[in-house]
């Protein structure tokens, strides 16, 4: 399946609509998850959360302007739950992920999530670099979320 869900490109009016957004995307992998569970197939399906972009942590007036990192949920029966996968940055305007203008520099390529999702579902190690390009950049890193 895939389901995209709009709405999030928020330079103007970020207060009012973010948090509304974030829980329509919550409940709807919520109950998505909850339905996998039902039917049994949990373990065999995997729902997760991707976007171009994160948000900045300095407001442009009534919301703030496209950022570099972002984050990602992973949800389904294989993935080893309950954790926190990469490195949490220092949230704020002038901490030391802060890189001018509030926005944090990633610690994690979301190409890592990618590979591991792929290896998940079968693709073949000589592949993944075909399909994720920018991979080999990242040394061998591996993300180890999924059983």
């Amino acid at each position: 399946f895939y389901v995209s869900v709009g709405g999030f490109d928020l330079h103007s009016d970020l207060v009012k609509f973010h948090s509304e957004l974030l829980r329509r995307v919550g409940d709807a992998m919520a109950a998505f998850y909850d339905w996998t569970e039902a039917a049994g197939v949990a373990s065999k399906v995997t729902t997760f959360t991707a976007s171009e972009f994160g948000r900045t942590f300095v407001s442009n007036g009534g919301g703030s302007d496209h950022g570099w990192g972002a984050m990602h949920f992973v949800l389904g029966g294989a993935v080893k739950g309950r954790s926190y996968y990469g490195t949490a940055p220092q949230f704020g305007n002038n901490t030391p992920d802060d890189v001018g203008s509030g926005r944090l520099v990633p610690t994690t390529s979301v190409d890592l999530v990618a590979a591991e999702l792929a290896r998940w579902m079968g693709v073949p190690e000589n592949r993944v670099g075909q399909i994720l390009p920018n991979l080999a950049a990242f040394n061998g890193q591996a993300i180890d979320f999924l059983a």
